[in-house]
């Protein structure tokens, strides 16, 4: 799976939940711009940060 189709599927689960991004971020302990560009398929997902 690429990074885009990966940061489409985070988005759309992201959004469903009715999560900010920065919700989001907070939960898994990231950056909301760390969430902005995975979503987006610019930023390597870590199968570590997936699991959060």
């Amino acid at each position: 799976m690429t990074n885009e189709k990966i940061g489409q599927r985070i988005k759309q689960i992201r959004c469903a939940k009715g999560l900010s991004q920065e919700e989001l971020a907070r939960r898994v302990d990231l950056s909301r711009t760390a969430i902005t560009k995975i979503e987006s398929g610019s930023q390597d997902v870590r199968f570590l940060e997936l699991e959060k």
